[in-house]
Order: structure tokens, then C-alpha cells, then sequence
């Protein structure tokens, strides 16, 4: 599962990792949240370049009918190609979503504790994800899920589910939209190494997603 995550990486440093224009202005995110417009990594066809776009986080399969919309913000990465809702976008519409770590809870009875993962150098990621377009109402809506899989030795110890990473060298062939074969694909749909990664427990801050900054990830000491 991931319900929150960040997007923090100044634009110009994106650009320069990823060689490409950014034809808008990026938001720093510190609680990137389901239903907001996020920054994307896409291919739209196998003629067009890469291109950055803002899609609505929270998946609305081509053939979902208005008035009731699902918002599906992840898939599993191990029955995705079986699903009605996320199989056509795994074949052909896949993206990568830029981010630089999420957040997962801890449950301990009725409370809640917040925990953000982060690589331990700090170095931004990028999620597997799938987009679709929507058309079926008076304007359409383009829209993302990220694929899961099961959490690492690290990350397990707060939930069982981590956001798919895709490391440098298997980004080009994630967006490859000549690739539909779900073989090419499925050898990337793997935990990302728990060696690479560290959990910090933050403030409840995070909790209220209206909440942004840096602040949220203030570090709660042990026995604090």
C-alpha cells in the first residue's frame, strides 16, 4: 500500500537526471496525496518523446461510467495483468512517477504512528506506474495508479506493501510502450533492495493531508 508519498527533488535537478523540459512548474510535495495532480514520467506513443504531465492520482479505468468513478491509487504488481482495471494500462500505458520517498503507519491498537521511507543516500526515486484517459464524461481525465509489491526486510517492519521502484537502468524499458508483452515487463516488478532504504518515524503532522512542508518529517525520538 501507498496512500501518501513525496515529491521534493527541485525541478532543475529532475530535469537535468532525466534530460528532459519540464513545460510547467513542479510543486514541492512533502504529502502527496490520492486525487491530486502529480508529476509524471510518460511515453504516449512509441513516436513521442518523454514527456512530464500532471495526472490525477487515483486510477478511472477507460470503461468506468459516471456517475460513480473509482479512484484506484495502487495495483498489485502480481495480479495487475489479470485485472479489468489496470490490465490495458499495464500493457500500454505505463509511466514512472517521480517521488523521494513515502509514508506508511503503523498500527498499534486504535493509534496510528507515521513512519516516512527514504533511500538512505536521500537520492530521489521513481515509482512503476500505469495511467489511463478517461472520455466518457464532458471532460476527460487523465489519471495514475503505482504498482506494489511485497515490502522488503526493511520496510516490512511497518507494512507489507512497498511502491515498485525502477532503478535507472530499467527506466527506458518500463516506458517502452512497444513492450505490451507482460513478460518483458514482469522481471521489474520487484521489492528494491532493503539495503538501500531507512524508516524514521515523524510527527503526526503528516496525518492530515491538508498539512505540507518539511516540518512533517521532523523525527520523533525514542521515548520522546
Amino acid at each position: 500500500m501507498c496512500g501518501r508519498f513525496l515529491q521534493t527533488t527541485d525541478a532543475d535537478v529532475l530535469a537535468a537526471i532525466y534530460q528532459i523540459t519540464l513545460p510547467f512548474t513542479l510543486s514541492v510535495r512533502y504529502n502527496a496525496a490520492p486525487t491530486q495532480q502529480l508529476a509524471v514520467l510518460r511515453r504516449v506513443d512509441a513516436d513521442a518523446p518523454r514527456e512530464v504531465a500532471h495526472l490525477r492520482w487515483g486510477l478511472v479505468p477507460g470503461w468506468a461510467r459516471p456517475p460513480k468513478l473509482p479512484t484506484l491509487i495502487n495495483a498489485r504488481s502480481e495480479t495487475a495483468a489479470e485485472k479489468a482495471s489496470f490490465r490495458r494500462a499495464l500493457r500500454q500505458r505505463r509511466c514512472l512517477v517521480f517521488a523521494d520517498g513515502f509514508y506508511e503507519w503503523l498500527r498499534e491498537g486504535r493509534s496510528r504512528r507515521p513512519f516516512v521511507a527514504r533511500r538512505r543516500d536521500r537520492a530521489p526515486v521513481v515509482f512503476a506506474g500505469i495511467w489511463e484517459r478517461w472520455t466518457r464524461g464532458e471532460e476527460p481525465i487523465e489519471s495514475f495508479a503505482i504498482l506494489t509489491a511485497t515490502a522488503n526486510d526493511t520496510l516490512s517492519a511497518v507494512h507489507g506493501r512497498m511502491p515498485v521502484v525502477i532503478p535507472p537502468e530499467q527506466q527506458a524499458l518500463w516506458l517502452d510502450p512497444t513492450l505490451t508483452e507482460v513478460e518483458a515487463i514482469a522481471p521489474l516488478l520487484v521489492p528494491s533492495p532493503a539495503e538501500d532504504w531507512e524508516l524514521t518515524e515523524v510527527v503526526p503532522l503528516v496525518n492530515n493531508v491538508r498539512n505540507q512542508g518539511p516540518g512533517l518529517l521532523e523525527e520523533v525520538r525514542p521515548g520522546a
